[in-house]
């Protein structure tokens, strides 16, 4: 009898992700978020910038950005282009697809129940 892994994600002998690859994927990551804030600050109109003026700082901005980022690429494409370039995924304790309420959770959180970063 063929195991069928197709509809419930991938084999459960999923190995772990060392942590060199989980650290290029963070700074790729990283790397394209400051890059991406710094080309919107750097274009936008000046009434737009005059406007954002106030007292919270631009890394504050430049962290949001990463959670939605991190949040949208997870719910969308299960990854983000670090975790695609670096050839792992984030896979829950039963090494599945991580559910809608884990990819939320780990947007924010990096690691939360179970969660980790596999090989693919």
């Amino acid at each position: 009898m063929k195991n069928d892994t197709t509809s419930h994600g991938p084999e459960t002998n999923a190995r772990a992700s060392n942590s060199i690859r989980q650290h290029i994927a963070g700074i790729i990551d990283g790397a394209l978020i400051i890059t991406l804030f710094v080309v919107a600050t750097y274009n936008l109109p000046q009434v737009i910038l005059d406007k954002l003026q106030n007292p919270i700082r631009p890394e504050f901005y430049i962290l949001i950005l990463f959670g939605f980022y991190r949040l949208l690429t997870l719910l969308l494409i299960n990854g983000t282009l670090g975790m695609w370039l670096s050839r792992i995924n984030l896979l829950n304790g039963d090494h599945q697809n991580l559910s809608i309420m884990e990819k939320l959770c780990a947007a924010f959180f990096v690691l939360i129940n179970g969660v980790g970063y596999y090989n693919r």
